[in-house]
């Protein structure tokens, strides 16, 4: 049997978290994340440590979002090392470090979102989801490059706190404010804000590299969609990297976005959460992008 302490993760452990979410192939992980974590949330991060060898085989994110919400995520010990209780070890430790609020998490399969149901007594939330595309970036006719009134900025100190405001608007309540900042200061990501005539946030959108080398987009947090001939169209500004796209929309519900650009659907996770009370775990729509 592998002897092992469970800790919180310190600062020179993050190339070692990176590295296992690579290895166990996180490929929604934003590369930076184990930093920007370690510098935003009180025990956001959970490791195990290897005593032998000082290997790190195991993490779990437990992040405490607001005094009654906490996220659980970026769960997995390393193949070699499963079957011997750690990644339940781990997990329990993660929950008991988020006390008695109401945790939420995406379940990546409907295997796993079984398993969080009838062993860790969570329920799935419904109407709310993380749906995960994935495609060649392709524009069209159809996509629409300007609308009138909006002009897009980057996300700096000047406009922070509107974007601030924003997001807790569309959160349902919750201050992200800090996790923006440093987000955006992040190496590996750029971000647009549009900005209305009334030089109101209206959207925001941040693309972000992955551990697995993907980038991303997301939170799509923008409110602009309209029809165009009879068809829903949308925004798209391209040029902050070769793989770059900002997506201004309204409808949550929307998958149109990847549709409309020949992306495919390449697997939902369900949301789920620890209490009844609703988890204000909103919809995501999660892009990856390759030439």
């Amino acid at each position: 049997m592998t002897k092992y302490i469970i800790r919180e993760m310190q600062l020179k452990d993050t190339d070692s978290v990176r590295q296992l979410w690579t290895d166990i192939k996180f490929v929604n992980a934003f590369k930076w994340s184990p930093e920007l974590y370690h510098k935003v949330f009180d025990c956001g991060v959970m490791v195990v440590d290897n005593q032998s060898t000082g290997k790190i085989i195991g993490a779990c994110v437990g992040v405490n979002v607001s005094k009654k919400l906490g996220f659980i995520g970026g769960y997995g010990v390393l193949p070699e090392y499963r079957g011997q209780g750690i990644g339940q070890s781990l997990w329990n430790r993660t929950m008991a470090n988020m006390g008695d609020r109401n945790v939420g998490l995406f379940a990546v399969s409907d295997t796993m979102g079984n398993i969080y149901k009838t062993k860790c007594e969570f329920s799935v939330v419904p109407n709310r989801r993380l749906i995960h595309m994935t495609g060649k970036i392709l524009v069209t006719d159809d996509v629409v490059k300007h609308i009138d009134g909006i002009t897009l900025c980057p996300l700096n100190e000047e406009v922070l706190t509107k974007v601030a405001k924003y997001d807790t608007e569309v959160t349902e309540g919750l201050d992200r404010k800090d996790y923006i900042e440093e987000l955006c200061k992040s190496p590996d990501t750029w971000n647009l804000v549009a900005i209305n005539e009334n030089r109101d946030v209206v959207g925001y959108c941040v693309l972000y590299i992955t551990v697995t080398e993907l980038t991303m987009c997301g939170p799509v947090n923008a409110v602009f969609c309209y029809l165009k001939n009879g068809k829903k169209t949308f925004c798209t500004i391209r040029g902050i990297q070769t793989k770059s796209l900002l997506v201004l929309q309204r409808d949550w519900d929307s998958t149109f976005i990847g549709k409309d650009l020949l992306f495919s659907t390449k697997r939902t996770f369900m949301v789920s959460q620890k209490s009844n009370t609703v988890c204000p775990t909103y919809m995501f729509i999660h892009f990856d992008f390759y030439n």
